[in-house]
């Protein structure tokens, strides 16, 4: 493609060295370029992507995009927002892809990825072809590929768009996070709906205050990025959105008034059972997700498929099918009576929402392992602990994705806001072996914070770790109910 066409809808302060060259692939990784590609210098947290410029320029750059003139012997695009200026780019080159896709975009706190994980599975349970964007992995037409973060980069979200394109894909649903969000992966495309959760404290040591956070989560919930929305009544900052937002709008929830409601809910025991009311269709529906989050997980992908034309009826069977959803709730039996539970609870309202369900149907004691990932909000490590000690009989402290810091000092954060008996024990595969050997029949043991991740983040190295793993390990099982 040439230059001058990719550059048609970007705004540029001036252009050095022009000439219009063919490009043959667009980077934001100077490692990663090839001959005839064009490299966006982009601004990080770490690295100043004008730093690697010529770099890029040595593997075969024949253009660069950047923020101020660079001296270089190529082309250079000076433009005022390196990143607004690869996501136009990023749309010419694969052809505006998005736009041949309806998009889902699932917002909120907790929640993202079991509503999104839902969704598309009702879509494609009711003969649609899909796509999955998710924290825990991507899938195009049931084909999975990791994924290293909640929402791509912008440069690979048009790629993806482009191949699911291609393959026929017809609904792409995928997790917005809050960081995506502020970044502005989606410029210049919009959601044919956009789906929102819950809000509760998480992410501050980027955004600095609830307020702030709060405000970019409903920043989303407007015409620029979206054409309707389905919002959580029962959520405060999902009716703000709704007193607040252009955009047409439905609601669900389950105590407050709402388009789409749950009735007679059942969730406490291994299966969850309500009747779903959706303006004035009512169809019962029957989920082993459990827990009275997944009711909301449900309703608001029931919600968002009815908007989007699924009948009822395919809605209930959709959801039906669904045994379980990687690194959430999910649950092995151990053979001497006991159940351990996996999941990716890291809020301190996440944790609640879990430990709420798993305490009305223990037995037994409720044992807890958790720990606070490093570098990330430190204000809600103590509020970790608190929310903790309110329902555990015993907890065990231990490391989660430490990152930089010492994870000591993490424990020790943490363990100020604990109340309840407990245990610190840095190594994560000693914490979950004590707790599994500490349980006896009708207890459980929750397992918290990683979830579905293969991985444990230490001093800039990821080392191959799962809780799943080592839970089955200890239960001499090969996989979970």
């Amino acid at each position: 493609m040439l230059l001058s066409r990719l550059l048609s809808k970007t705004q540029t302060i001036r252009l050095v060295n022009f000439a219009d060259v063919e490009i043959s692939g667009v980077y934001n990784d100077s490692g990663q370029v090839k001959s005839g590609g064009l490299f966006i210098c982009q601004k990080g947290c770490r690295f100043d992507g004008h730093d690697f410029a010529a770099a890029a320029v040595k593997n075969g750059a024949v253009c660069v995009v950047a923020e101020r003139e660079l001296p270089l012997t190529v082309p250079v695009v000076v433009v005022p927002d390196a990143r607004a200026a690869e996501a136009d780019i990023a749309a010419e080159f694969y052809g505006r892809a998005a736009e041949k896709l309806k998009i889902i975009c699932v917002v909120g706190t907790n929640g993202k990825t079991s509503t999104a994980f839902i969704t598309e599975k009702i879509l494609s349970s009711a003969g649609k072809k899909t796509a999955l964007i998710s924290t825990n992995g991507i899938y195009i037409l049931g084909e999975y590929r990791p994924n290293e973060m909640t929402t791509p980069r912008t440069l690979t979200l048009h790629r993806l768009f482009a191949e699911m394109a291609e393959k026929g894909v017809e609904y792409c649903v995928m997790e917005m996070s809050a960081h995506a969000i502020a970044l502005d992966k989606l410029r210049g495309v919009t959601a044919e709906l956009a789906v929102f959760t819950n809000f509760s404290q998480d992410h501050l040591d980027y955004f600095g205050d609830m307020e702030s956070y709060r405000g970019v989560k409903k920043s989303f919930f407007t015409s620029a990025h979206a054409r309707a929305a389905v919002l959580n009544a029962d959520d405060e900052t999902g009716r703000q959105i709704a007193r607040e937002t252009d955009l047409p709008f439905v609601t669900y929830g389950i105590d407050n008034p709402a388009d789409a409601f749950a009735v007679n809910v059942d969730c406490e025991g291994e299966k969850t059972s309500y009747f779903l009311n959706v303006y004035d269709e009512v169809e019962p529906v029957n989920s082993a997700l459990t827990g009275r989050f997944n009711v909301y997980n449900t309703l608001a992908a029931a919600t968002a498929c009815r908007v989007l034309g699924i009948k009822p009826h395919d809605i209930s069977h959709g959801i039906s099918e669904i045994k379980f959803i990687e690194g959430r709730c999910q649950t092995v039996v151990f053979a001497k009576g006991f159940r351990v539970v996996v999941d990716y609870a890291h809020t301190p309202d996440g944790i609640k929402n879990v430990l709420a369900h798993l305490k009305a149907s223990t037995f037994g004691r409720l044992i807890v392992v958790y720990g606070c990932g490093g570098e990330r909000d430190k204000t809600k490590r103590p509020l970790m602990g608190e929310a903790v000690s309110e329902y555990a009989d015993y907890a065990f402290v231990t490391s989660d994705n430490p990152r930089g810091e010492d994870p000591f000092e993490i424990m020790f954060q943490t363990e100020k806001g604990l109340s309840v008996a407990h245990r610190l024990v840095c190594d994560r595969r000693a914490a979950i072996t004590g707790a599994v050997y500490m349980a006896e029949k009708d207890d459980v043991v929750a397992v918290l914070g990683k979830g579905h991740e293969k991985y444990q983040e230490i001093n800039g190295a990821k080392y191959p770790f799962g809780d799943m793993d080592v839970v089955l390990e200890l239960a001499g099982k090969d996989s979970a109910r």
